[in-house]
């Protein structure tokens, strides 16, 4: 098969590009049958992309990432179990009853904070009572208090009150919760109401909640909160 003028104009240009001479091409496509390109590149002192366009030249298939893997493991094979064998012998980790107490805390820590993806899907099947998993679903809630009318109360109800908590009198920026008086859940009309909005300190909103609760919050819980943490 003839070569077009556009075809060897490439090729001329990769010729160009490559700056190893024919013996030495040769030399890295044996090479590279047992090594990577980054391998060779070390020894020749360049690049991978430099070995990559000699490669190429000599019409050699560069490999993809999952057969680069598989040289790897297979040129590094026994490194990894003399590694092993060293971590048993220097690693605490390896030791029978250090490796059971150390279990036990990542149990206790992983159900306090579960965050695998098995677990996250589980959750989500669970709040949505789908049979099957098609994705994660952003709850409508999540959707409000995300949405620019949101934010928009947000920076209403901070600016009238000054970024100040309006209980410890404290001003901040990073530090403070818009808190609805009566509450998110139970109070869709009210939502969106700047006068329903009070700023507070994040500490404090989150003792308020762990005292009074979600979805049931009045003015009268707030009054009697603001009164009781400035009594103290």
């Amino acid at each position: 098969m003839k070569r077009g003028p556009k075809t060897e104009g490439i090729q001329r240009i990769k010729e160009k590009l490559c700056k190893f001479n024919k013996e030495e091409c040769i030399k890295i496509v044996g090479l590279y049958k047992t090594m990577s390109a980054t391998e060779i590149g070390k020894i020749f002192g360049v690049g991978a992309q430099t070995i990559q366009t000699a490669l190429k030249l000599e019409n050699v298939q560069i490999r993809n990432m999952k057969e680069a893997q598989n040289l790897y493991l297979n040129n590094h094979n026994e490194r990894s179990e003399k590694q092993s064998e060293f971590m048993k012998k220097n690693n605490p980790m390896f030791k029978e009853e250090i490796r059971k107490n150390v279990t036990k805390g990542l149990l206790k820590y992983y159900k306090k904070h579960p965050h695998t993806l098995q677990h996250k899907i589980k959750l989500s099947l669970a709040r949505t009572k789908e049979k099957e998993f098609t994705g994660f679903k952003v709850s409508q809630v999540t959707k409000i208090r995300k949405s620019d009318r949101y934010k928009e109360w947000r920076k209403n109800v901070f600016e009238r009150d000054k970024y100040t908590c309006q209980i410890t009198g404290k001003r901040s920026v990073g530090d403070i919760i818009s808190h609805h008086i009566k509450s998110f859940s139970n109070n869709p009309d009210l939502r969106f109401e700047v006068n329903n909005g009070f700023t507070m300190g994040k500490e404090l909103h989150n003792k308020f909640h762990k005292t009074y609760g979600y979805g049931n919050n009045t003015r009268r819980q707030l009054e009697e909160f603001k009164l009781n943490i400035q009594n103290i």
